[in-house]
């Protein structure tokens, strides 16, 4: 009888089967760890030491960095500086060149010696007397002071005022004592043919220097002849004054009535 084949897809035996108890104690057990908080144990304080160390070389490092200063930045080289390469040239071609720019009759030092052109000698500086021309001598003005002014002023004013009184009163003497100049038959012919004389100066304007002295005076005059009509006449006038200081007086030079 032949044997016959063994199954081959015939099933495992069931496991065994676990008790109730067992899985009870193993589903406690479960639940007490999950339910156990996790302990955290601390660093050593070696570690935490040297963790703080490395912090504080870091922020020291970054604060450093930041605080320094940067190179300042290169402005770009401008045209000007940068120097256009040269191409290779044959050397008789650039001698060539050199000669024909160098003018005639100027020696051209060669490639790499340095020539020692001697200076032009400082030009010597001219005294002023040598560049300015001689000028003439010119008199200064003297310059006098005030008080002195004032002086002459008041002295030719009295000389004038002593003319004037002596025509008007018809003296022949007073009017020659500060008119010496003045000729005595005249000034004597003169009065004597008038019966009254007034003489009255409005303005007078005195120029006066050193020792000599002009007045120009407009005013009225006014005279009565002892021959016919007695009444005054008045007739503008003016009268030209030529002085000249006589020690601390004036004196009257000449006189032009017009």
């Amino acid at each position: 009888m032949a044997e016959q084949p063994e199954d081959l897809f015939k099933t495992e035996a069931d496991p065994p089967s676990t008790s109730s108890q067992e899985l009870l104690g193993l589903r406690a057990r479960l639940t007490a760890k999950q339910e156990t908080p996790a302990v955290r144990r601390p660093l050593p304080v070696p570690v935490l030491a040297a963790l703080a160390v490395m912090l504080a070389a870091a922020v020291i490092g970054v604060v450093t960095w930041a605080r320094t200063p940067g190179p300042p930045p290169q402005a770009a080289p401008a045209a000007t500086d940068v120097a256009a390469p040269q191409s290779p040239s044959d050397p008789a071609a650039t001698a060539t060149s050199d000669k024909a720019s160098v003018p005639q009759g100027l020696s051209v030092a060669p490639s790499g010696v340095t020539s020692k052109a001697k200076r032009p000698a400082k030009p010597r500086a001219l005294p002023l007397s040598d560049v300015l021309p001689a000028l003439p001598a010119v008199a200064l003005p003297v310059v006098r002071n005030y008080a002195a002014v004032l002086a002459d002023r008041r002295g030719v004013n009295a000389a004038i005022e002593r003319y004037r009184d002596g025509a008007a009163r018809l003296d022949a003497a007073a009017v020659r004592a500060v008119w010496p100049s003045a000729n005595a038959q005249d000034l004597a012919r003169e009065f004597g043919q008038l019966q009254e004389q007034q003489v009255e100066f409005h303005s007078c304007d005195l120029d006066i220097k050193e020792t000599t002295a002009a007045a120009s005076c407009t005013g009225v005059a006014g005279s009565a002849q002892k021959i016919g009509s007695t009444s005054l006449r008045f007739n503008d006038r003016r009268w030209l004054f030529t002085l000249k200081r006589a020690g601390d007086a004036w004196l009257i030079q000449d006189v032009v009535i017009r």
